[in-house]
């Protein structure tokens, strides 16, 4: 793609345009006291005066000169183009097509080239507000209709490089710096004791908001922990329990034999089960879990959970 400029656009007074702009490929807008011909062969010293008389009339002092110039960027935008908006917790972007302005019952627009989207052009990576950067979605608290994205934060270099389907230069390096860490948290890993590494499981889960809980009755030697899950409960109001089997080095077949205990006798105790072990002989490194209800953790994973749960700086002083 060819961009040159990107705008924010308000598509109506509290959105009011948006489901319908998105849905049917309209850029929308308004001033309904600039009549449609007068944007059309482009009168710009007369729309002006049309719209500072409208605030005169309006008694507001200040805003005239912004107004006409939002106007006028959404009417002279070219395929080069690019405008945003944010709806329903997405932003979505669309090019305009070059040709007259037009107008419908409902407000002046433009076409938007192949609609609207909230995904990159590979249709990959969905624009989600809350993963998006603040250098975007500050524009959703912009009163007025349209405004350019600038560059001074590199606002407009970021809309560019999603759109088209890139990553940041940052992100990449975040990349290649967490995939290091997580490969250096490996050895280290292995390297636990087998009561160290029990618990780290147990810290892993707790940090996730998980809580370990007391086995009912006599101990249970079939697992190591018992997990309460944090919000979840049976339709009876019973909270649902998980158990967790932890292990330095297993096999295959010592796999198995839990999985199959699990099966034929804790199934309606547990809603779930973790066989946690981070060296796992050949067969039980390449092997997958046999039921939905059963869950194989190995040392990559518990590597990446480290991280998740801030549990990094543990690992490094069990190490020194």
């Amino acid at each position: 793609m060819s961009i040159t400029k990107a705008y924010f656009l308000k598509l109506g007074s509290s959105g009011k345009w948006e489901e319908d702009s998105i849905s049917t490929g309209k850029i929308r807008f308004g001033w309904n006291d600039v009549p449609l011909e007068m944007l059309n062969r482009q009168d710009w010293d007369t729309i002006r005066k049309v719209i500072e008389d409208d605030f005169t009339n309006r008694k507001m002092k200040t805003g005239a000169t912004n107004d006409f110039n939002a106007l006028r960027s959404i009417c002279l935008s070219n395929e080069e183009t690019i405008f945003i908006t944010f709806s329903s917790g997405k932003m979505y972007w669309c090019v305009p097509k070059n040709g007259p302005i037009k107008q419908d019952e409902k407000s002046k627009y433009r076409e938007a080239k192949g609609g609207w989207s909230n995904k990159d052009i590979f249709a990959k990576r969905l624009f989600e507000t809350h993963q998006l950067s603040g250098k975007l979605t500050k524009y959703q608290a912009f009163l007025g209709t349209c405004c350019s994205i600038g560059n001074e934060l590199k606002e407009f270099e970021y809309l560019v490089t999603i759109i088209e389907g890139n990553d940041t230069s940052e992100y990449l390096r975040l990349v290649d710096a967490r995939r290091n860490t997580t490969e250096a948290l490996i050895p280290a890993i292995k390297n636990l004791t087998p009561k160290d590494f029990e618990v780290l499981i147990d810290l892993i889960f707790r940090n996730a908001g998980w809580k370990r809980t007391s086995v009912l009755g006599e101990v249970m030697k079939f697992v190591d922990i018992v997990l309460e899950e944090p919000i979840h409960r049976t339709v009876q109001g019973q909270k649902n329990i998980h158990g967790v089997q932890i292990k330095s080095k297993s096999s295959l077949e010592e796999y198995r034999k839990y999985a199959h205990t699990f099966l034929s006798e804790y199934k309606d105790i547990f809603q779930s089960f973790f066989f946690v072990v981070h060296t796992p002989d050949r067969g039980l490194d390449s092997h997958f879990e046999e039921a939905e209800s059963i869950r194989i953790i190995k040392a990559p994973e518990i590597a990446d959970l480290c991280l998740e749960n801030g549990l990094l700086s543990w690992v490094m002083e069990k190490s020194r």
